[in-house]
């Protein structure tokens, strides 16, 4: 077994136990959307691409991409981005 892996299994089994939110014990992105409209991302680790159409942003287990039309970054911060514009589709990629 992967120390990874293992390491994760029991995080998360600790944070059941403890009544503590995954995305924080765990590291792992948070996605809120209100409509198509816009788009906030907790816990990412970056911008991969940034463009109108096209916006990939580093989060701690692979990517997640947005697509659509006048997609720009309304503010970005360590631990947080926000996005507005006309949200087609979102991936999440491994």
């Amino acid at each position: 077994m992967n120390t990874k892996t293992s390491s994760k299994g029991i995080q998360n089994k600790m944070a059941g136990w403890l009544d503590l939110p995954k995305d924080i014990v765990l590291n792992l992105p948070k996605i809120s959307m209100i409509g198509n409209m816009q788009l906030y991302i907790e816990n990412h680790h970056g911008l991969i691409e940034l463009g109108a159409e096209k916006v990939r942003i580093s989060v701690s287990t692979g990517e997640v991409v947005i697509n659509g039309d006048g997609l720009t970054v309304r503010a970005i911060t360590r631990d947080e981005i926000y996005l507005d514009g006309n949200i087609q589709s979102i991936r999440y990629n491994r």
